[in-house]
């Protein structure tokens, strides 16, 4: 087969042009690749054919790319609530904590209010100085239950988010990189096509 018409050499150049696309819209609709391939299979070589043909029909393997597209999104989103989960529990586990010292600390206020209180009644030349000792324990003592309460339901609002967020983690099949294997595999056909069409001197 002799050199390229140029009519044949200009509609390669436009079929490179199409062809230089995300694979995920590749699959869509390559019926403009089709046209030209149609226009100037008869003026190719075999083994350009041989390549081109099937990017021609790239839109079959629509299904396999955009199957393997949605798994990575859903595993990045997956990702995402792992995360969120996970902070949700540290959270729950650092009021566990707080809660717990709070709690056992109770008994010690209120010793600490009976010892000032006996204090007061014998050192009555320190009695300025213990009372705001005493006022100050007394406020620990009295706020302790609502401190306590708000951090129980603070600690629920987030199990229940947790919760949420547990119901919606499920296992997907396969691996990520066997996803990225199937889109590169198709991508590899429109590759291909590229390749072939730049060892004819097309640009």
């Amino acid at each position: 087969m002799g050199p390229l018409p140029d009519v044949v050499r200009l509609r390669l150049h436009d079929l490179l042009l199409l062809l230089d696309q995300d694979i995920g819209q590749l699959v869509q609709d390559a019926e403009p690749i089709r046209d030209i391939f149609k226009q100037i299979r008869g003026h190719l070589p075999t083994e350009v054919k041989d390549k081109l043909y099937p990017v021609a029909f790239i839109e079959g393997h629509q299904p396999r790319v955009e199957h393997a597209q949605n798994r990575l999104e859903e595993r990045a989103r997956q990702e995402r609530l792992l995360l969120s989960r996970e902070n949700f529990d540290s959270q729950i586990a650092d009021l566990d904590t707080r809660i717990q010292i709070l709690s056992s600390s109770s008994p010690d206020i209120a010793a600490n209010v009976d010892r000032l209180e006996r204090r007061r009644a014998e050192l009555i030349d320190e009695l300025r100085l213990v009372d705001e000792e005493l006022s100050s324990e007394k406020n620990n003592l009295t706020d302790l239950p609502s401190t306590i309460i708000g951090m129980e339901r603070r600690k629920h609002a987030i199990a229940k988010k947790a919760q949420a967020i547990r119901r919606e983690e499920w296992l997907i099949p396969g691996s990520a990189d066997a996803d990225l294997k199937e889109i590169a595999e198709v991508d590899q056909l429109r590759v291909d096509a590229i390749n072939v069409i730049h060892s004819l001197g097309i640009v």
